[in-house]
């Protein structure tokens, strides 16, 4: 292990950081298996299985919004061993929908990822309103923009704020 991939898995063990921050310093370091490892190591039981998936389907928007499709796809095949081999289901909406994610992402298949996209708001709603909108807006900005080459939308404000501007 390298000296950068041992600050990264340092940053993951401190409590007082934002786990969102520290997904993508881990994205950035393209460290897919150190990321698993401290997933699977610290999310053991039936709730926390649910802050599993949602762990999870950030740590696939963050790579993914890198650009990242290698180190998403080898995610995701070493979490699901490591899931199976730990007996837990791997067969949640959240999971399922990061598999069709990384499907479409593969493909240019624009209107199946907007189909995609909106198929999975519901299972989105997490009750914390910041790790929500951290997925949203990556799915919406970064991925819908490089994969997909579709615009973010644009708050009217800002856009006439630009026009004014230019």
């Amino acid at each position: 292990m390298n000296a950068d991939k041992f600050i990264l898995i340092s940053i993951l063990k401190l409590p007082t950081l934002n786990i969102t921050y520290c997904l993508l310093i881990i994205a950035l370091g393209e460290a897919p298996e150190e990321l698993c490892d401290r997933i699977t190591d610290t999310f053991m039981t039936g709730k926390m299985l649910i802050e599993r998936d949602r762990i999870f389907t950030t740590a696939i928007c963050h790579f993914l919004a890198l650009e990242n499709l290698r180190d998403a796809n080898r995610f995701m095949t070493i979490f699901k061993q490591a899931q199976e081999a730990k007996g837990h289901n791997i067969d949640t909406k959240l999971i399922i929908f990061c598999e069709q994610l990384l499907q479409v992402c593969r493909r240019d298949a624009t209107e199946l990822f907007k189909k995609l996209v909106n198929s999975v708001k519901p299972a989105m709603r997490w009750g914390d309103e910041e790790k929500e909108k951290v997925v949203s807006d990556l799915l919406t900005g970064p991925i819908g923009l490089k994969f997909f080459n579709i615009q973010p939308k644009v708050n009217p404000m800002m856009q006439m704020m630009q026009r004014l501007l230019s």
